[in-house]
């Protein structure tokens, strides 16, 4: 109904010149509507009030079909952009102010939450901001562990039980995100931190082994636990080879993410063929 309307965010890549196009995201109940300008030259309030047109067609059809929408659960970004000798920023919301309403359930128009490209929410599991810093995330699966950790001392369970918990349940909830972060390795040690203080001596191994035999496989006398950094690496990888290649939604955003990537960089070479200690410098700046 959307896309009939001419509504959706359409993009262009940047060095194959690949164009793509779609209205959102949807998984069940969960819903992201993204909306761009079809002008080169367009400003942020003309993108807010195509937005603002797409979002009431969006809600007229939910009431239409016998649903509602909650505002106090509906949030947006504005995503613009400054330029300061030649580097771009993030505009805030003091540089481009818009304002969304939505219809809820009773007729009343509700502003809705403008939060900024920092801020982070919930989304499907992961909490993911738009600058794609992963702050919440880490303090989210920090605070997951240190719950775990408590749960896990007072419980008294046999040392192959707390083992069998520490595998099959806290790290496979740690490991779910991974292939939508960008975690440091400070960062993943930081998060796994409580539960192996947790999760070792509970299962009958001293909490200071060192983490070669922690992470090492059992074929060597290791503990075999996934490395929480190694793992992300490895579910990046698994995308790009599954979706890298397709013509779809997935495969067209990966492939101008690796496009913009390289002109950022400013090099002729595959982004991925280049070591990651030489550009450095130039990812810090893009903010990889």
């Amino acid at each position: 109904m959307l896309r009939e309307e001419g509504f959706g965010a359409y993009f262009q890549a940047s060095i194959s010149g690949e164009k793509m196009g779609f209205v959102g995201y949807a998984f069940v109940d969960d819903t992201d509507l993204c909306e761009t300008s079809g002008f080169q030259f367009a400003n942020a309030s003309t993108v807010a009030i195509q937005m603002q047109r797409s979002l009431d067609h969006w809600e007229g059809g939910i009431r239409a079909t016998g649903g509602a929408i909650v505002p106090e659960k509906s949030h947006w970004y504005l995503i613009d952009f400054k330029w300061d000798q030649g580097n771009w920023h993030y505009a805030t919301k003091e540089d481009a102010p818009a304002t969304l309403t939505l219809q809820d359930s009773t007729g009343q128009r509700c502003t809705l939450d403008q939060l900024s490209t920092h801020e982070a929410r919930r989304t499907l599991g992961v909490r993911l901001a738009p600058d794609g810093n992963d702050q919440e995330e880490v303090t989210y699966l920090r605070q997951c562990g240190e719950a775990w950790k408590e749960r896990i001392r007072t419980g008294h369970l046999p040392r192959h039980l707390a083992w069998q918990a520490l595998t099959t349940t806290i790290l496979p909830k740690i490991h779910y995100p991974l292939a939508a972060t960008t975690l440091t390795l400070d960062q993943c040690k930081y998060i796994l931190a409580p539960i192996l203080q947790g999760g070792l001596p509970t299962s009958g191994i001293v909490r200071t082994l060192p983490h070669t035999l922690v992470y090492g496989t059992t074929r060597y006398q290791g503990l075999g636990l996934p490395s929480l950094y190694t793992e992300q690496g490895i579910s990046h990888i698994t995308k790009l080879l599954q979706h890298g290649a397709k013509d779809n939604i997935t495969g067209q955003l990966l492939r101008s993410s690796l496009e913009a990537l390289q002109l950022e960089l400013g090099t002729s070479a595959f982004p991925l063929d280049l070591q990651h200690s030489s550009m450095a410098s130039s990812l810090l700046r893009v903010g990889l």
